[in-house]
């Protein structure tokens, strides 16, 4: 039972802090719009929109077991290009991490089944003052959802 309100708690203070940032950020001038862009081109499956925000030299680092798959920004473009605009059933969130006049690091969070994929981002602002985003760690975990036996609520 504590572990279901801290996570409701937690869960209320991400929203929250998602609407606030959401709400005072100016469309188009701040970093805030390159990750709603982010976030709508991976649903959408939109490579063109995804191209517009990243960086050339982008560097797109996945785990996969003990193991870390680095991609580049053709890569991720091209893997996107493949899903032929097919839209993808997650439910986005965001948090603002840490921010500055330079830089940005941003998690992401795409809920699925019971899965979240989060993506850690890094967003820089380049010499032409527009924010782009040079690093991406994708990471996958398992949501630990209760289920019953017995009339028993029990843990996985």
């Amino acid at each position: 039972m504590k572990y279901k309100i801290i996570l409701t708690f937690a869960m209320c203070i991400i929203v929250s802090t998602t609407k606030i940032y959401s709400s005072t950020s100016k469309v188009g001038d701040g970093f805030e719009n390159v990750v709603d862009k982010f976030i709508n081109s991976i649903v959408t499956s939109n490579w063109q929109e995804l191209n517009g925000v990243l960086d050339k030299n982008l560097r797109f680092k996945v785990t996969h077991l003990d193991r870390l798959m680095i991609f580049d920004k053709s890569t991720i473009l091209d893997d996107l290009k493949s899903r032929n605009g097919r839209r993808q059933d997650y439910e986005p969130s965001y948090l603002v991490l840490a921010q500055s006049d330079a830089v940005a690091l941003v998690q992401i969070d795409f809920t699925y089944g019971d899965t979240i994929m989060q993506n850690f981002i890094v967003l820089e602002k380049n010499c032409k003052k527009e924010w782009k985003i040079t690093q991406v760690y994708e990471l996958f975990k398992a949501i630990d959802k209760p289920y019953l036996k017995d009339d028993l609520t029990v843990t996985k």
